[in-house]
Formats: C-alpha cells, sequence, structure tokens
C-alpha cells in the first residue's frame, strides 16, 4: 500500500477493515410503576448484543423528580458493571414506605456510559421512569343518604357527609 508515493507496508499489499455499529444499551422497560410498599424496584439495562469488554454504565437520580429523595426512596449516582460477554444488568432503587397520603410521585434516572468498548446509548432509552404508587387508600367524601327529600315549607335540609376513612387533616367542602 502506499500513500503519497512512501510505502506503509511493504509485506502486504491489502489491508483489512472492520466497522461495527456501535453496540448501544438501554432501560428495558423505560417505565416501572411499583407499589410503595415494595421498597425495591429492579430497573433493567441491556445491551443490543454481549458487550466485546468491561463497561462501566452510571444510573443516578435526577434533579426534576416530583418523589423526594431520603423521604419517598434513597437517593443513588451509581455506577454498574457490564462484564465482557453480557447482554444486562440490572440496578436496586429503594423505595421508602410512608403513612402519608401522596399523589403518584416519579424519579427519573438517566443512564450514562462511564466507559466501554464500542458502546453507545439508545435513543428514547436512555432515561428510565420510576412512578411510585401510594399504598394508602384515598378519602372519600359523600353523602349519606345520597338523595334527600323534604318537603319546601320545611326550609331547610341537614345533610349527612361521611369519609370512607379518617380524614389526615382539616378539609374544606365547597357545597
Amino acid at each position: 500500500l502506499e500513500s503519497g508515493g512512501g510505502v506503509i507496508n511493504d509485506q502486504a499489499d491489502t489491508a483489512t477493515i472492520t466497522i461495527q455499529d456501535l453496540n448501544r444499551v438501554f432501560f428495558d422497560p423505560v417505565i416501572y410503576t411499583p407499589m410503595e410498599e415494595q421498597i425495591t424496584e429492579i430497573l433493567i439495562i441491556r445491551s443490543e448484543r454481549p458487550v466485546s469488554s468491561d463497561s462501566i454504565l452510571r444510573v443516578y437520580d435526577r434533579d426534576g423528580s416530583t418523589a423526594t429523595r431520603g423521604i419517598d426512596y434513597i437517593s443513588f449516582n451509581s455506577t454498574l458493571l457490564l462484564a465482557e460477554g453480557q447482554d444486562r444488568v440490572q440496578f436496586n432503587v429503594t423505595l421508602i414506605d410512608d403513612d402519608l397520603m401522596e399523589n403518584i410521585e416519579q424519579i427519573v434516572v438517566p443512564l450514562d456510559i462511564v466507559s466501554g468498548n464500542g458502546l453507545g446509548i439508545r435513543a428514547n432509552n436512555d432515561v428510565a421512569t420510576v412512578f411510585i404508587f401510594d399504598n394508602i387508600d384515598m378519602t372519600t367524601i359523600g353523602f349519606s343518604p345520597i338523595t334527600y327529600q323534604e318537603r319546601e315549607e320545611v326550609g331547610f335540609v341537614t345533610w349527612r357527609i361521611v369519609a370512607s376513612s379518617p380524614v389526615p387533616s382539616d378539609t374544606v367542602l365547597r357545597i
């Protein structure tokens, strides 16, 4: 082979170049829906094929999550080893069960590559979201009985309002 008139290799007249697509890593699935009482949710990270060398991945809890670090879950910023020949690794998110009635909360978990030969991240699968569902039933409020019949000349009606479980704090009803 020659380059600019000079000899690069006088032993061979051909060269072989192997081009291989990136082996992409990704969350599988990207949505997780544990109940708060579950305590641990396992996140799975896969690669399209077994990795050719030990690779280090990073997962962390991103700012902007609606779940609160230290109250709803244990905060994390962790590195994971995807060992040579493997095509998956898992990570445990530790949830904290409490006695508060809460709406659905979420933890946003990005995936980064710290090191890895020929690795890339699959677009649209690079962030997992953990939606934490509360295990405490929401209180419902209603009338008992549901319908009332009074004569018009009575002048007033007393309504009985009931809750399905104890109301955790002062509640205002607008009728």
